[in-house]
């Protein structure tokens, strides 16, 4: 009799080593301007003498919800690339300011209903950016209603 291995066993498998055997990583902004859209991002595991290194905090909150939905997906990038919270980005000394990106989703139909939001982010500041995002319910009975989401980020020197 063959042995079934069920693919949950297996996800929480892929998830514990990951945790313990992938390194953090650093995300190295090389080049930002907020007018810039050519940006470049890379990923590096070891910080540059030329940079300083942030922790970014991201915090994330639907403070009403009007009958949109219950999936929801939140996305946040710094010149298109993907950080969370918690994350440890290597910015150029030079660099003081930084294009945050805001996605959110909610997933639950045919037609997701989607907000965005690009912000300047400060990496100087002490003080927490918070913004809000409307997300609108697109289809269905509920059309015309929205959620409505509180996103807080702040940076921090890291070492």
């Amino acid at each position: 009799m063959r042995r079934f291995f069920p693919p949950v066993l297996f996800l929480i498998f892929v998830m514990l080593f990951t945790y313990f055997f992938i390194p953090d990583e650093v995300v190295e902004i090389t080049d930002t301007t907020a007018s810039s859209t050519s940006n470049r991002v890379s990923v590096k595991s070891d910080t540059d003498t030329d940079c300083n290194l942030y922790k970014i905090n991201i915090s994330a909150n639907c403070i009403s919800n009007n009958s949109v939905g219950k999936d929801w997906v939140q996305i946040f990038s710094i010149n298109d690339q993907q950080i969370k919270n918690g994350d440890k980005i290597s910015i150029s000394k030079d660099i003081s300011e930084v294009n945050f990106k805001i996605y959110v989703e909610e997933s639950d139909d045919s037609l997701p209903d989607i907000a965005t939001k690009e912000i300047i982010l400060n990496l100087e500041s002490k003080e927490a950016t918070t913004t809000s995002l409307i997300v609108t319910e697109n289809k269905g009975r509920f059309s015309g209603n929205t959620a409505e989401w509180e996103i807080t980020v702040s940076t921090e020197k890291a070492e």
